[in-house]
């Protein structure tokens, strides 16, 4: 069956219409450089996971629309300040998703080169340049198990005083 010039002129407005709504849907916000804490809380629209030593903050976040978000954050502090938030963090996330009757799983803590390779988005087009946590020599990383929704990854280089924060809800 052959389609008619009309009909193929409003198959090809509504592609069109489609694609539209679709990229106005895609909403990306970033820093656009190194914030202090407070700016960058003030500043980001979502909930940005930053220890209250937390400084040289970039944050990336991309929204694609219901149920698909990913937030890439970058920030300075004192490891050890940094671990102790990352499992905190972790601890509180899993609190909260038990009340409401989900399950939770305990995070992965890992030292290996395999961990600090991990690189999540390296799929995704855009990447911000200061997205670099499989550069990490030395450090520590915090992260939800694979199987576990959402997904949340934190990144310690002891290094450099440096931490990489990747989520994905």
């Amino acid at each position: 069956m052959e389609l008619s010039k009309v009909q193929q002129v409003v198959a090809l407005l509504l592609a069109t219409a489609f694609v539209a709504i679709w990229l106005a849907g895609c909403d990306v916000v970033t820093s656009g450089g190194p914030l202090d804490r407070v700016t960058a809380l003030q500043q980001s629209q979502s909930e940005l996971p930053l220890p209250p030593s937390a400084r040289d903050v970039y944050y990336y976040h991309i929204d694609r629309g219901t149920q698909d978000h990913d937030l890439f954050v970058r920030f300075s502090g004192e490891p050890k300040d940094i671990e102790q938030f990352a499992t905190a963090y972790f601890k509180e996330q899993n609190a909260f998703r038990r009340k409401l009757g989900k399950a939770v799983s305990e995070p992965l803590i890992e030292t290996s080169p395999q961990a600090m390779a991990k690189k999540p988005g390296a799929g995704r087009q855009g990447l911000p340049d200061w997205w670099h946590p499989d550069k990490i020599k030395k450090g520590l990383y915090i992260g939800s198990k694979p199987e576990t929704f959402p997904i949340r990854h934190f990144w310690i280089d002891e290094a450099e005083g440096r931490a990489y924060f990747y989520g994905h809800y």
